[in-house]
């Protein structure tokens, strides 16, 4: 069974000290520092029984979930904040399994994120999800796996706001879960725009029940 999600972030801008330059489209007098980009994904999770008798946990990013599209984007709302380009300095995935969602096979990307992708790896830190909860995570395993794709890419109207190129994810992993499963999944980034905004380590981490 499918389980989809999507979230939207508003970011609320730095406060910047420089001239902006605003385009024809721009608010009278909107300073940077009011700006207010957000951050979206959309998500999806599926569990499977396999032929062993194990269940494949599948998480994907790849399928858009309304309102947003596939993947992670950025974007504004008419009357927010004004085009732009974005450029990274980080866009990671995060994701929190129960342990025995890959006690058969360790988390794998699949398709072609593979080219934009890392391989998963097991780390040791926390994640805050974006309500702002640090979750117990005794008995999962947290993992992240950090994008090489595209450095920048144009910030839009959230009505023209498509997914960010090669943000895709699709992975898989294999172990004894139960039917239902707790997780914890999504994007940390950290960016500029050439308008003077500035966010750090924004998350979109969310708490997923996939079944």
């Amino acid at each position: 069974m499918n389980s989809a999600f999507s979230r939207r972030t508003a970011l609320k801008g730095a406060a910047w000290s420089g001239a902006a330059t605003l385009a024809i489209s721009a608010p009278a007098a909107h300073a940077v520092s009011d700006y207010a980009y957000y951050n979206a994904s959309s998500q999806n999770g599926r569990l499977s029984l396999n032929s062993d008798g194990n269940r494949v946990l599948n998480l994907f990013t790849d399928l858009p979930v309304a309102p947003e599209p596939a993947g992670f984007s950025v974007g504004y709302e008419s009357g927010q904040a004004v085009d732009s380009t974005a450029q990274l300095a980080r866009l990671d995935y995060y994701f929190a399994v129960p342990a025995e969602c890959a006690s058969a096979q360790e988390p794998q990307l699949l398709d072609d994120c593979t080219e934009s992708w890392t391989e998963p790896r097991l780390v040791e830190e926390t994640v805050t999800t974006a309500q702002g909860v640090t979750p117990d995570l005794t008995g999962y395993r947290l993992y992240v796996t950090s994008f090489t794709g595209p450095s920048t890419n144009p910030v839009l109207l959230d009505a023209a706001t498509a997914t960010w190129p090669g943000s895709e994810i699709s992975l898989c992993m294999v172990g004894r879960s139960a039917e239902e499963v707790t997780l914890y999944a999504g994007y940390v980034t950290s960016f500029t725009t050439d308008s003077g905004f500035t966010r750090d380590n924004a998350t979109l981490v969310q708490q997923l029940t996939v079944t």
